[in-house]
């Protein structure tokens, strides 16, 4: 597929599929690309999305408002924002699994966007009392964020309950973008003995050092490692 503009052009049948419009706050449960056609807002939750590989051009317009991509237990993947002036939160992840596993963070990409005030893509909890059931945390997700200011960028892995090992801090990527925090740090495992260790922390890489410089956590759990964060200088 190749995006042009507001459309969506198929190169095997060569149709065009133009954007969904958005004026006013909503929830999208149907993958595909969405356009602002004006500035609006919510004092909450204005965007709420209910499906993977969704894509929404702001067009230059100003969102009051959150962008929600929490499936309870599960995030959504493939979220993709440009062009906005969002005076918000960006949300893909996901609550505490009850009895099980956390669920792993979701994935967002920013481009051409101001005034964001936190990403959030961060592993769930495990949680559980059963010692038979994995209650393992969820590793955080992935941002890549593009000609882009941000204030805050968590994609820290989930804790584990009683038995099960943390989970990994994800990945975040900058390019000519500035942020002020991130957190990619690894979850910490469970209480009981025999748990497993710490996750492992994330890895943050910055084509260019934001000025002035963020602070970058990427400490591992518990018996975890360390992520990484390239060039080793861009942090506090």
């Amino acid at each position: 597929m190749i995006a042009i503009g507001t459309t969506t052009i198929s190169e095997d049948e060569e149709e065009v599929v133009p954007s969904t419009p958005i004026s006013s706050c909503s929830t999208i449960s149907t993958p595909g690309d969405y356009i602002l056609t004006e500035s609006f807002g919510d004092s909450g939750e204005c965007i709420i999305i209910a499906a993977d590989n969704v894509s929404i051009d702001g067009d230059g317009h100003i969102l009051m408002g959150n962008i929600n991509a929490n499936n309870g237990i599960a995030a959504y993947t493939g979220l993709s924002i440009s062009n906005i002036n969002m005076v918000g939160n960006v949300t893909a992840t996901c609550d505490y699994n009850p009895n099980g596993a956390g669920c792993h963070g979701g994935s967002v990409t920013i481009t051409n966007s101001t005034n964001i005030a936190t990403v959030d893509v961060s592993g769930g909890y495990g949680a559980g009392i059963d010692a038979g059931v994995d209650q393992k945390g969820g590793d955080g997700g992935s941002v890549t964020i593009t000609n882009s200011s941000i204030t805050t960028v968590n994609s820290n892995g989930g804790y584990a309950s009683l038995w099960g090992a943390g989970g990994a801090g994800g990945t975040v990527a900058f390019t000519n973008s500035s942020v002020g925090t991130v957190s990619a740090y690894g979850g910490e495992p469970g209480a009981m003995e025999g748990h497993g260790p710490g996750g492992d922390g994330g890895d943050v890489t910055f084509d260019v050092c934001p000025t002035p410089a963020p602070t970058v956590t990427v400490a591992g759990g518990t018996g975890g490692a360390s992520g990484t964060i390239t060039p080793s200088n861009c942090h506090q």
